[in-house]
């Protein structure tokens, strides 16, 4: 055989490797994107928090309310009805310090928004201090409200953990892709590094 065949035989099976690499990249990709899309979810937030000063409730789980808690990010959005207040807005308050748990501490923080008042509910300041048990989801403590003091979060939980109870084999899987991808990648430069010598 000539050079040019040689060369021509070696350039194929380069090709049908990089076929087979993004073929199995695209595979893994179809495989485990479902379970990645799936690790976030909405956990919706139930039970009946005390107004202090006027008996009050505000019902997470009656008149529509639909506060929830995005499990990833600890962000909070939706509504809240109130006694006292009608609507009280978890996920905007002006697009500023939006309501958040942190995730790793289950510290609650961030300002709610009361539609009718324009008025907020204090997460952070004036020594709010409301927090989940990330095991249970049980919440506990006060936030205060510029309209009707303090607000005890005791009676509220959410309907799902902020723990992950699996393990996120997504960085393993990753480096298995990238590691094979250099390798097959380290002897291919190493078959034409070869050829081209001769």
């Amino acid at each position: 055989m000539d050079y040019a065949t040689i060369k021509l035989i070696i350039m194929k099976h380069i090709l049908k490797q990089k076929l087979v690499i993004i073929t199995f990249s695209v595979l893994v990709s179809m495989l485990f994107a479902p379970a990645l899309a799936s690790a976030a979810s909405q956990i919706l937030v139930g039970g009946t928090a005390s107004v202090i000063n006027t008996g009050g409730e505000l019902s997470f789980e009656e008149y529509n309310s639909n506060v929830s808690v995005d499990s990833a990010t600890g962000d909070i959005s939706g509504y809240v009805w109130s006694d006292d207040l009608g609507w009280i807005d978890f996920g905007n308050n002006g697009g500023t310090n939006p309501v958040k748990i942190d995730i790793d501490e289950g510290t609650v923080s961030g300002l709610a928004y009361v539609v009718n008042t324009e008025g907020t509910v204090d997460f952070t300041n004036y020594n709010s201090n409301t927090e989940v048990d990330r095991a249970s989801g049980v919440m506990s403590g006060y936030g205060w409200s510029e309209d009707i003091g303090w607000i005890d979060f005791t009676g509220v939980n959410l309907s799902g953990t902020l723990i992950e109870t699996g393990t996120n084999i997504l960085p393993v899987v990753l480096s298995a892709i990238v590691l094979m991808a250099f390798v097959i990648f380290a002897t291919v430069n190493r078959r034409n590094k070869t050829l081209k010598m001769r």
